[in-house]
């Protein structure tokens, strides 16, 4: 078996030792994201999950602020993604009381964590 170069989740290089078994991420975190979405991926598909994924941040970093349907003023801008943000929280509450059990603390989880950052980040 040939020895992986790359990380299998984020593509970075990774510096394999001679010894042990041979790495496949580069990261812990790498190795952990891999593993919670292989969780929630149909199916255990990951490598769908994973295109999918980078399909739509590589569509979303190409877009300008008008097509994402934000204000051109950068205040409003910022006002109306925190506003979004505090719907994605009340959506990942409502998520977590319905979805099935491997998916509903990790929605809980979220929308506990999305809370704390605005709460953190946006607070007057």
């Amino acid at each position: 078996m040939i020895p992986r170069s790359t990380c299998d989740w984020c593509g970075a290089p990774i510096k394999q030792s001679a010894r042990g078994r041979k790495r496949v991420y580069c990261s812990d975190v790498c190795r952990r994201r891999a593993n919670r979405a292989r969780a929630i991926a149909p199916c255990g598909r990951l490598d769908s999950y994973l295109e999918v994924e980078r399909e739509v941040e590589a569509t979303l970093a190409s877009l300008p602020n008008e097509m994402l349907g934000l204000p051109t003023d950068p205040d409003e801008a910022v006002l109306e993604t925190v506003s979004f943000g505090w719907l994605l929280v009340l959506r990942f509450g409502r998520c977590a009381a319905h979805a099935r059990t491997p998916l509903a603390w990790r929605c809980e989880k979220a929308a506990e964590e999305m809370a704390q950052i605005l709460r953190r980040r946006f607070q007057p």
